[in-house]
């Protein structure tokens, strides 16, 4: 869709001042007047499943997928971990060894990274410290199923860490501070049962 016809759009819908905005920045104010999520052109949108979205072709058009990783041992969290993002999108590798996980953080394309911190045999806190201090755009979260406050304290100021995921009576879910909600993981939260995944916060 031309500009022109999205501007013509927001008239309609009595929008203000949006004679400066962007394509992308008017088409969310647009969704939210119409009352619907401001998802176009986010790396949490899913256009494929919206078929009645008036955008789903300018988003499928611009949208690049996150790619990332999970390092853990525990192929029952790292499978449903992956399922979960896959489901929206997002090109995630399990694998099983911190070598492994190097390799993929040299390549350059990863968007964020999942590491178990609690096995120690597994690096997890140091990949995670190595993807941040590396390459500081890359969101990093935790695999973390104890509440160990001094592992969870350095994943935060070595590794930069969003939050932690956990398995509770087979629901996946991320322990993460109130002000970090706005996050992708909150966004995916927020169109997920919370019988599959609930973000969890605190602060």
């Amino acid at each position: 869709m031309v500009l022109e016809e999205i501007r013509r759009r927001a008239r309609k819908l009595n929008l203000k001042h949006t004679e400066h905005m962007e394509k992308d920045e008017l088409i969310r104010a647009i969704q939210v007047a119409e009352g619907k999520s401001p998802c176009f052109d986010q790396p949490w949108c899913r256009p494929s499943v919206h078929l009645m979205c008036s955008w789903r072709h300018d988003c499928h058009a611009r949208l690049q997928p996150v790619r990332g990783l999970i390092l853990s041992d525990d192929v029952i969290m790292g499978h449903q971990i992956a399922t979960l993002l896959s489901s929206y999108g997002w090109k995630m590798n399990i694998v099983h060894k911190d070598r492994q996980a190097y390799a993929l953080i040299h390549q350059g394309d990863i968007d964020v990274v999942v590491a178990d911190i609690e096995k120690a045999d597994l690096g997890g806190l140091a990949a995670l410290s190595y993807a941040k201090h590396h390459w500081p755009s890359i969101m990093t979260y935790a695999i973390a199923q104890k509440d160990d406050l001094l592992l969870k304290n350095l994943a935060r100021d070595l590794g930069g860490c969003l939050g932690f995921f956990r398995r509770v009576k087979g629901r996946i879910e991320l322990q993460t501070h109130a002000k970090q909600k706005s996050h992708l993981m909150g966004q995916i939260a927020n169109s997920v049962s919370p019988d599959v995944f609930r973000i969890s916060t605190t602060g």
